[in-house]
C-alpha cells in the first residue's frame, strides 16, 4: 500500500457502480485523460472495493485510485492486506486504502454481522491488518 497521498485534486463518486463495467472503465479513462489526480469511491451496495479498484486502475495510466471507504466488515484483515499489497504491486504508488466501519444498518441487515463499537472495531481491525502475513 502506498503511504503517499495523491495530488491535491481528486474526485469522489459513487456513480460508477451504476454503470456496466465497460462504461465505468471508459469514465475512469476519461477522468485520467482530464488530469484528475485521484479517484475516490465508496463501498456500500455496488461493487466490491478491491475488485473495483483493480478495474479502475487498469482503465487508467496515472490516476491514483482510493477506497473511500472499504468497509472493515466486508472482509477480514488478512484478505484486505493481501488485496492491497497485490494492487500496490500491480500499480505502484497508485492505490490508496481507505478503511471505515460503515453503518450499523448496512453491516447488520445487509451483511449479517454484529456491528461493534466503531472505534474499538477499527482498532482491532488495524491491529489484525498490522499482524497479517
Amino acid at each position: 500500500m502506498t503511504t503517499l497521498l495523491p495530488g491535491p485534486v481528486g474526485i469522489w463518486t459513487g456513480a460508477l457502480d451504476a454503470l456496466e463495467v465497460p462504461a465505468a472503465r471508459e469514465q475512469v479513462a476519461a477522468l485520467d485523460e482530464q488530469g484528475w489526480d485521484a479517484l475516490w469511491f465508496g463501498e456500500a451496495y455496488g461493487r466490491e472495493a478491491f475488485t473495483a479498484a483493480q478495474l479502475y486502475l487498469g482503465a487508467s495510466s496515472r490516476l491514483a485510485v482510493a477506497t473511500g471507504i472499504a468497509g472493515i466488515y466486508g472482509r477480514d484483515a488478512v484478505a484486505a492486506n493481501a488485496a492491497a499489497r497485490t494492487l500496490e504491486a500491480a500499480h505502484p504508488g497508485r492505490f490508496v486504502l481507505g478503511l471505515g466501519v460503515s453503518h450499523a444498518p448496512l453491516v447488520e441487515r445487509m451483511r449479517g454481522h454484529a456491528y461493534g463499537q466503531p472505534l474499538a472495531a477499527m482498532r482491532e481491525y488495524l491491529d489484525a491488518l498490522d499482524a497479517a502475513p
